[in-house]
């Protein structure tokens, strides 16, 4: 009978928590809200290919050599390593062509060496593009302005859109006639959208490099970074 007994607590032990957490459940109010805020971009980066053929592999090779080294001392007279900007091969690629038309036939050989450029004076950028595509350059295949340091700035956000979801669900609350009690759960986030430019290839080294010549270089309007924190969150109302 013991034992009878202690199984009927335990079951309804376990019924009222079920029945209580069921009740818990009941009635709240799901907000997503969202902050944002532009800054100055604080890094640079850019990406250069250069890219040679000849039916010789020895001469597509060298040729690409030859302009790589070109590019690379003319950019570099326009960084500042002590302020952390580099300029680095991030890929190279050499291979045989081949034509379709009349049956497989090798045509020449093409090599392509990309570099990345990173700065952190975004006034810089047009001034080394023109430097580039003048010495040998034939594209830029990639063009990022970045916001570093953003962990307070982040916190600040969150901050901001945590207040506005707890606002705005209690004006929710209100409109029902309930009263936002506590919180059920809480997700943040922060995440920048850095700005890209289209691709291009330069079709006319000569202009580019009587522009460098004059002191300019390349248009470039680096507009804001955007900053944007995200609360997701749900408060019990009664």
């Amino acid at each position: 009978m013991k034992k009878l007994l202690a199984l009927f607590a335990f079951i309804f032990v376990l019924t009222t928590a079920a029945y209580a957490e069921i009740k818990q459940e009941q009635g709240y109010i799901s907000v997503n809200v969202e902050a944002t805020e532009d800054y100055n971009p604080t890094l640079v980066k850019l990406s250069f290919a250069i890219e040679t053929r000849d039916k010789d592999p020895e001469i597509t090779a060298n040729l690409n050599k030859q302009q790589s080294e070109k590019v690379i001392n003319a950019v570099k007279a326009l960084i500042d390593t002590t302020k952390n900007e580099t300029i680095k091969t991030t890929s190279y690629y050499f291979n045989p062509e081949y034509s379709y038309k009349d049956g497989k036939k090798l045509t020449g050989y093409i090599a392509v060496n990309t570099l990345q450029i990173a700065i952190k004076d975004p006034n810089k950028t047009g001034k080394i593009i023109s430097t580039a595509l003048s010495n040998g350059a034939n594209s830029v295949s990639g063009l990022e302005f970045i916001l570093e340091e953003t962990n307070d700035n982040c916190n600040l956000l969150m901050q901001k859109a945590a207040k506005g979801a707890k606002e705005r669900a209690g004006k929710i609350a209100a409109s029902m006639n309930t009263t936002v009690i506590g919180i059920k759960s809480i997700n943040a986030s922060c995440s920048t959208n850095s700005n890209y430019s289209a691709n291009f290839r330069m079709l006319n080294s000569k202009a580019v490099a009587d522009t460098v010549a004059e002191g300019a270089g390349v248009p470039v309007e680096m507009g804001k970074t955007k900053l944007r924190a995200y609360v997701n969150a749900d408060f019990y109302v009664k």
